[in-house]
């Protein structure tokens, strides 16, 4: 594919060139029709010429390609649309191309408050959606019937009641899988459905440390599954929690797991299971570097990895015994490219072999426990039981570019090499498609070399991550998401969906509080909803967002 320029200038031009071309079609085939031929002819060569000298398109030829098969893949579209601030809608007369990859979703009397956009004319909700369609960057258009305008709106959007107006969401999600009955017996969602408790960029009840205070909110939906981070705790959980010692304090993962605010959250009765993001102290105190592994990992190392999560897996199982804790790592796709978030730039051979022997030593070490702590109590392992047990889970979040394309990551070249109870996924990959989606879960069953107490069949693979922010996509299309997500893994069988996140980590802004996208000052929240992203079931107001509503009555049984 030839590379898109990069300056403004072309990408303003390449989009009105487009639109250019289309008239003079258009207008090519009014005249033919009213035998004025010639003239509309004329009038067509002039534009291409114009397109091509004045405009900048490469040639007319591909210029008439681009208009006939419009709109082009999301890939191949120009990139930095966001600097037009109008863009002529289809020409008048032209019936909008009816094809499912340019429909959108109306919304009546909802507006959007947005960082970026601008306005054209249009004569119908379904020119606003093509007009949206035409604009890379566009999420959701506006239709405004009393003056004929479309508002396209990109960037940070936010859904706003209005009355009078139709807000058109392109690039919406296919409509959503059946509903999964979660009334039905053995469905158990109040015991898979869960959501992440992590690194909250503020608190709902002040009286509560930090990392109780998520877990009440999240115990109010009814959910019986958290998943919580056991590293760097002061740093994660920063709010009204006085108790939290340097880091320093924290040698093992032991320390981290046995502190009073997890032995309270350990022992809260609204929860079943816990879904632990945990560390060992290898990488420094605190869980430290927690990808230190990608530059190599010794055999001292290794046996570390190992006696840590005995020790600390161990603890848990004696000290909770019907208590379930799945010990995992966050999205190891990203680890293994030591924190880099480029996905076109696979890990090196060394991080992906070195994670092998990584996964295997913390896996040994759940392992090690769970046989211990069954033998003191003379009990058989029975992978089938709901309560009072433990297991390993290693996350993958890259899995649709392997599965389709066969790139090298976690899912294909980690995964299959190595023994595991269990398979986690961090979903946003495919979240917005039920095929793919579906599909996913089904790769990940097929890589998964599982142990000999790995849950049975499809319940060894769960969700570890879903969602997207209330400020960064039309609340239809979070809705839609959400609900794919959710009536597919139950459908499937995963153990786990774990939305994220509960109250949100990511903030934005120059303010205080905020640090490179993520909160941990214990002194300054940041309870601005203009400064955050919106992954939250409850806002910083305490008001719950629809998540938390979905869910809540999913796990009811209601929806």
């Amino acid at each position: 594919m030839k590379e898109q320029p990069n300056d403004h200038h072309h990408q303003n031009s390449s989009a009105i060139g487009r639109w250019l071309v289309l008239e003079a079609r258009t207008k090519m085939s009014a005249g033919c029709r009213d035998g004025l031929a010639g003239w509309f002819a004329l009038r067509a060569m002039l534009l291409c010429v114009l397109c091509v000298l004045c405009i900048g398109c490469a040639d007319p030829v591909e210029s008439m390609a681009a208009a006939r098969h419009w709109p082009m893949p999301h890939a191949a579209r120009p990139s930095r649309m966001a600097s037009i601030t109008a863009v002529p809608p289809t020409p008048a007369g032209t019936e909008p191309v009816q094809t499912q990859d340019r429909t959108c979703s109306f919304e009546p009397d909802t507006d959007y408050d947005t960082t970026q956009g601008g306005h054209v004319k249009a004569i119908s909700q379904q020119q606003c959606c093509d007009v949206c369609w035409n604009i890379s960057t566009c999420k959701v258009g506006v239709y405004q019937a009393p003056t004929s305008t479309c508002y396209w709106k990109g960037g940070i959007v936010k859904a706003k009641h209005k009355v009078g107006v139709v807000s058109c969401v392109a690039r919406a999600p296919p409509p959503p899988p059946p509903p999964y009955n979660c009334s039905a017996p053995g469905a158990r969602c109040a015991g898979r459905i869960g959501a992440t408790h992590w690194n909250p960029c503020y608190f709902i009840n002040a009286t509560l440390p930090s990392l109780l205070d998520g877990a009440h909110v999240l115990a109010g939906t009814g959910s019986k599954v958290i998943k919580v981070a056991t590293f760097n705790p002061r740093a994660m959980y920063p709010f009204n929690s006085p108790a939290w010692p340097d880091d320093s304090a924290f040698d093992s993962l032991l320390s981290m797991v046995s502190h009073p605010y997890y032995k309270t959250l350990w022992s809260m009765p609204e929860f079943e299971t816990y879904i632990l993001i945990a560390y060992s102290t290898v990488g420094g105190p605190a869980g430290g570097s927690i990808s230190y592994w990608t530059r190599g990992i010794t055999e001292a190392q290794a046996a570390e990895e190992t006696r840590q999560f005995h020790a600390a897996a161990a603890f848990l199982h004696r000290t909770y015994p019907n208590k379930t804790f799945v010990f995992e790592n966050w999205e190891g796709d990203w680890a293994s490219r030591g924190g880099s978030y480029n996905a076109s730039k696979p890990a090196t051979d060394l991080a992906l072999n070195s994670m092998r022997t990584w996964l295997a030593a913390r896996q040994h070490g759940i392992t090690l426990a769970r046989e211990q702590v069954r033998t003191e109590r003379h009990q058989p392992i029975t992978p089938t039981a709901t309560q009072g047990r433990i297991f390993f889970s290693a996350e993958v979040n890259l899995v649709e570019a392997s599965r389709t394309k066969g790139e090298p990551n976690m899912i294909n070249r980690v995964i299959p090499y190595i023994q595991l109870d269990m398979v986690s996924y961090s979903s946003y990959d495919t979240e917005k498609s039920p095929a793919n989606f579906r599909a996913a879960l089904g790769y990940l069953q097929e890589q998964h070399n599982r142990t000999v107490h790995s849950p049975p069949g499809p319940a060894a693979v769960f969700v570890a991550e879903y969602g997207m922010g209330e400020n960064t996509a039309p609340n239809s299309t979070i809705a839609t998401t959400v609900q794919i997500v959710v009536n597919e893994a139950l459908t499937f069988g995963c153990s786990y969906i774990m939305y994220w996140e509960t109250l949100d980590n990511e903030c934005t802004g120059q303010i205080a509080g905020c640090a490179a996208g993520r909160c941990h000052d214990s002194k300054h929240p940041v309870t601005d909803p203009k400064h955050l992203h919106g992954f939250w079931l409850v806002r910083p107001d305490g008001t719950k967002a629809w998540p938390y509503t979905y869910l809540s009555g999913k796990i009811a049984g209601r929806l």
